[in-house]
């Protein structure tokens, strides 16, 4: 059975098949004159080789249950490729994404050239560099801030409503090339000093009153060691300290060691002068 409409109108367009109500027939071939019923049909098909179009003005192109848009309820889509500006969801709060093995974000028309994912928040059990693409390292990239390990409930507002965790790695490496550096100069003795005046004390973590005890620093407590918002130590800084203080301190032992040979000598000249007499 063939539905055939013209080729074109009386203003030269594409003629249509439409199903409207019987009262309406007879308008002036707008497409706004007429009340539209629904089709029931099992399949629409495509001319072989051709595009299929669904057209609508102003409104989406929904897929219902038999009760349509007063009495039904979404049905699935299923297609092999979607293409679309804008994927969001229809209702509740949470888009699902479901997959048997992974999810792939790539340039399009290409399985091989993958594309970035930008997003405020990344839920996940574990991160890792894709092996696919090319190079070794891992980045994560902060505009001026830092990089900040915390509890699931992320920037509480403040450093004393923000609950930091534990790193664990098999090391850290400190960037301190010459490349990285300006306005380099020697450190005058003054480490053992600063390292003198900190105060190592035992606490407890608020977070958890009870947990076994902890050794460390106050950084309210220790400028010298702290970052610029005083709320952290600069390990790196308290490690060159250290290093310092070792320096200056070997230097001290030289130099008492020095005196008690020289002073030894003496007592020993006098002691041998003595026993001349």
């Amino acid at each position: 059975m063939y539905l055939a409409a013209n080729d074109t109108n009386a203003t030269g367009e594409t003629g249509e098949v439409r199903t409207v109500t019987y009262s309406t027939l007879g308008g002036s071939g707008s497409s706004t004159d007429y009340d539209y019923i629904k089709t029931r049909t099992l399949a629409v098909v495509s001319p072989f080789g051709r595009h299929f179009y669904i057209g609508t003005d102003l409104g989406e192109l929904r897929v219902m249950s038999q009760g349509l848009a007063t009495q039904g309820v979404y049905r699935d889509v299923r297609a092999k490729n979607m293409f679309a500006n804008k994927l969001q969801v229809n209702d509740g709060s949470v888009l699902y994404l479901r997959s048997s093995n992974r999810v792939r974000i790539m340039n399009n028309g290409s399985s091989s050239t993958y594309s970035d994912l930008q997003t405020n928040e990344i839920m996940a059990h574990s991160i890792r560099v894709n092996s696919e693409t090319t190079g070794d390292n891992f980045c994560i990239g902060a505009a001026s801030g830092e990089l900040r390990v915390t509890s699931n409930g992320l920037w509480g507002g403040s450093h004393a409503n923000t609950i930091y965790r534990n790193v664990r790695t098999s090391g850290f490496t400190q960037a301190s090339s010459r490349m990285y550096k300006t306005n380099i100069e020697k450190l005058d003795d003054i480490a053992l000093n600063v390292i003198n005046r900190l105060t190592v004390v035992n606490y407890n973590l608020i977070e958890d009153p009870m947990e076994e005890k902890q050794v460390g620093f106050i950084s309210e407590d220790s400028p010298e060691i702290a970052t610029l918002d005083g709320m952290a130590i600069n390990t790196y800084k308290l490690t060159s300290y250290n290093t310092k203080a070792i320096q200056e301190l070997d230097l001290k032992v030289d130099e008492t060691r020095e005196d008690i040979i020289f002073k030894i000598a003496k007592l020993e000249e006098r002691l041998n002068k003595l026993k001349a007499a």
